[in-house]
């Protein structure tokens, strides 16, 4: 019995807040109705001259809202854009093999397309996908710059194994000269039999590895 005076009473709760809920939008309504009629009496009873000078008031103040607000829209912008390009850039430095401009605009889409730059009350500017790294701010930039410490650091890497394990490239390029070449220059390299004069034939184990040399001539391998 108690359950239903509970029941009945809460339905009776519910139906008055509902009833008083349409009253206040009923109220609301009616204020801004008349509000509506009391801005267009006081617009009658002012002069042509009046009226143009409130609409440029109004015109030149919506102008300012709309530039101040463009200016919040591109602070935003910049910032999101920054750390997007940080963010890029970290990821390329760290891609030692196959990194080039089309992975680089694939990865970019891939991450960032259709995501929000700009969040406003009643909108949101979305990434758009690019077709090449100039269309993002600091993109092309964050590659470059990327690119360019992979280089050196993959060099310095690559004169240290040198140093380390050696190589056989500047046995490639020695030359010598002597008299049975007539004080000419011969290529000399330890997988090479000189059978006289210029001539000489690989030895076994040894093959052109298809490649050349700064020098120009065939690399041995």
């Amino acid at each position: 019995m108690t359950n239903q005076k509970s029941g009945g009473f809460g339905a009776v709760g519910a139906m008055h807040a509902n009833q008083q809920r349409i009253r206040r939008q009923q109220q609301k309504r009616r204020r801004e109705e008349q509000a509506k009629e009391d801005e267009r009496k006081r617009r009658e009873a002012l002069t042509q001259e009046e009226r143009d000078a409130e609409d440029e008031a109004e015109r030149l103040a919506e102008e300012e809202r709309k530039r101040q607000q463009k200016i919040r829209q591109d602070k935003l912008k910049a910032q999101k854009q920054a750390l997007w390009s940080e963010e890029a850039y970290k990821h390329f430095k760290n891609q030692w093999s196959g990194l080039s401009r089309e992975k680089a605009i694939k990865w970019f889409n891939n991450k960032y397309s259709g995501d929000g730059l700009v969040y406003g009350r009643n909108y949101i500017i979305r990434q758009q996908p690019i077709k090449a790294l100039e269309d993002f701010p600091g993109l092309n930039e964050a590659f470059t710059k990327a690119h360019k410490e992979r280089s050196e650091k993959k060099g310095v890497i690559t004169s240290m194994k040198k140093k380390m394990f050696g190589s056989n490239e500047p046995n490639q390029e020695i030359q010598t000269s002597n008299n049975k070449t007539g004080g000419k220059k011969v290529r000399k390299h330890k997988g090479i039999i000189q059978t006289g004069g210029k001539s000489g034939k690989l030895r076994k184990g040894y093959r052109y590895s298809g490649k050349k040399l700064k020098s120009g001539l065939p690399q041995i391998v």
